[in-house]
């Protein structure tokens, strides 16, 4: 009986190597069809992941971006929360404005400088903020009264700046295109009668997400007494007030 069955089982003939339809397997063109198949299905899933890959990617790279302009923002407002009316000097020993603000940089005397190493050094730093080859740029001196050899220490805050715009609101609620002071003829003993403007107003434009505004209060903080001057400079006329136009 087994040797009958597997008689049975054998596939027939019908002439010229065509299979009768007892025969077992998958035919050349149902393989091809299986194919095309898988191939199509596989192009999809494909397709759908690489979607999903590149919009894993794109928002990473924009949450990376959104981080560092947060954070370039957060060091000149931490920076500006704690200015203060200390004046410096330059290399060449010449009296400098506590806070020198222009359209387009902004120059001022901070606290706030942690010295967790008991350094025999300030807690007060002078430090600049600048936009050089579509970059914004931190700048800062490791002393106020800085001599010949003083070199600056410079940190990448951000890429892609078109254009970085100050505005400075005065004691009238006007909005100023700068805001300085002309520290000529301090002696050792005298202050600089320097008025911080009350609020400064940041503008940022960006490729990535375009026109960035903040705005920024100063605090209202005592006056720092001016460094010593040499001989040749107290002779110098007062100081006064640069003249600035108003803006609406």
């Amino acid at each position: 009986m087994f040797h009958a069955s597997l008689k049975h089982s054998k596939p027939k003939f019908l002439g010229r190597g065509v299979l009768s339809p007892k025969s077992t397997g998958f035919t050349l063109l149902e393989l091809l069809v299986a194919l095309a198949i898988f191939s199509i299905l596989a192009a999809m899933a494909y397709s759908g992941l690489n979607a999903v890959l590149n919009a894993r990617e794109q928002t990473t790279q924009q949450a990376d971006e959104l981080a560092k302009l947060q954070m370039a923002i957060h060091f000149i407002s931490r920076d500006v929360q704690q200015f203060v009316n200390r004046p410096i000097r330059n290399e060449f020993g010449d009296l400098q404005p506590a806070l020198l603000g222009k359209i387009d940089q902004l120059a001022f005397t901070h606290a706030g400088w942690r010295n967790p190493t008991q350094q025999k050094r300030s807690q007060l730093r002078y430090v600049q903020y600048f936009v050089e080859n579509k970059q914004l740029w931190y700048q800062y001196w490791s002393v106020l009264d800085r001599a010949q050899d003083s070199k600056p220490y410079q940190v990448k805050l951000l890429d892609g700046v078109e254009q970085m715009q100050l505005a400075f609101l005065d004691e009238a609620n006007k909005w100023q295109t700068s805001w300085t002071i002309s520290p000529q003829g301090a002696t050792q003993d005298s202050r600089l009668n320097l008025v911080p403007p009350r609020v400064v107003k940041l503008t940022l434009e960006t490729e990535r997400w375009g026109e960035v505004q903040r705005l920024f209060a100063l605090p209202e903080l005592p006056t720092y007494s001016t460094p010593a001057v040499t001989k040749n400079q107290q002779n110098t006329p007062d100081r006064e007030l640069n003249s600035i136009e108003t803006t609406q």
